[in-house]
């Protein structure tokens, strides 16, 4: 008969009992505290809108006026504007001279034929520019200048207070 003898150590197996319920508390712990950080910054931070949203969400007059505002306002309308200013001013070009010199400049880039096809749409734009521009001031500018004097003269006619203009 062999006789074996088998030492069980009844407190390793708790200690390693204990030691895995602990790390699983933590586990569970820092679980917790990662969910409440990410539902804390999911409330901070805003959905953003596509781009396609953003445009929907616009009001209806600001729809209306950007495409307006955008014809008005164009960087590459001021870029010919002063290099026109330049050209007249500085060597003495009148604007047909100036707009023939353009014609010329683009010529050796891209043809005669396309050059010109390029100065006929600089020239429509530019001149559906002025037209906007002009039209806006008779409609829009010229009667708020006209209330606002009537205005004035009424508050000076009751002995008001008035400010003096900014043009002045």
């Amino acid at each position: 008969d062999v006789d074996v003898d088998v030492d069980v150590d009844v407190d390793a197996d708790t200690d390693t009992d204990t030691d895995e319920s602990q790390t699983a508390q933590v586990e569970q712990e820092q679980k917790e505290k990662e969910r409440i950080v990410v539902s804390a910054t999911d409330a901070s931070i805003p959905n953003t809108l596509t781009k396609q949203e953003a445009l929907q969400k616009r009001p209806m007059l600001l729809r209306l006026l950007l495409p307006i505002a955008r014809l008005l306002f164009s960087e590459q309308a001021n870029r010919r504007k002063s290099a026109m200013g330049i050209l007249r001013n500085k060597r003495n070009m009148t604007r047909g001279r100036a707009i023939l010199f353009g014609i010329q400049c683009r010529k050796k880039s891209m043809g005669i034929l396309p050059s010109i096809g390029k100065t006929f749409a600089i020239l429509s734009v530019d001149s559906s520019r002025a037209i906007v521009t002009t039209l806006l001031k008779i409609v829009l500018l010229y009667p708020l200048r006209l209330v606002g004097r009537m205005v004035k003269s009424l508050k000076k006619a009751l002995g008001m207070k008035v400010k003096p203009s900014l043009r002045e």
